[in-house]
């Protein structure tokens, strides 16, 4: 095949998900059916699948060896976390030529996706102040970090006393 068909499913977990050792009702059954006509469309499929999931325990374990490649991305460490900032906070920002992401890529263990967000909320506040307090200062970024960081949702447990289970 000259252009074999590229196929990228996001959230694989859900699709390529576990079958049922004991069906307990026609829902289990079909999910059960689901899950071995998947498999068996695998085996024939020409072309390039990425499969992308954080919950990789949520997979059958058959899909396993249909999979030729599995690579496992890690969050990034303090080098990388430096390389996302830089990436994400343009000098082109008001105020952003004078901040210092050193401290920030060390003090929180984020993703580049954190870092994305907290940026844009960052640069969003910065933006509605008036006169020469509209910059961003790295007192924005900390702010937000720290929203961010205490409103993860795999926290275990919250500020007003609940236990997420």
């Amino acid at each position: 095949m000259n252009n074999p068909p590229i196929l990228l499913i996001n959230e694989a977990d859900q699709l390529f998900s576990n079958r049922f050792s004991s069906t307990k009702s026609s829902v289990d059954v079909m999910h059960n059916s689901m899950q071995n006509l998947l498999l068996e469309g695998l085996e024939s499929f020409n072309g390039l699948l990425i499969a992308t999931t954080n919950h990789i325990s949520s997979f059958d374990k058959a899909y396993s060896r249909r999979f030729h490649l599995k690579l496992e991305l890690p969050l990034p460490g303090i080098h990388e976390r430096k390389k996302l900032w830089d990436l994400h906070l343009p000098k082109s920002i008001p105020g952003a030529d004078g901040i210092d992401i050193s401290e920030l890529a060390s003090l929180y263990n984020l993703t580049g996706g954190q870092i994305s967000i907290i940026v844009k909320n960052a640069v969003t506040q910065a933006a509605v102040r008036i006169g020469k307090k509209r910059k961003l200062e790295i007192s924005d970024l900390y702010k937000f970090c720290e929203i961010e960081q205490n409103t993860m949702f795999d926290r275990t447990i919250s500020d007003i006393g609940f236990a997420v289970s």
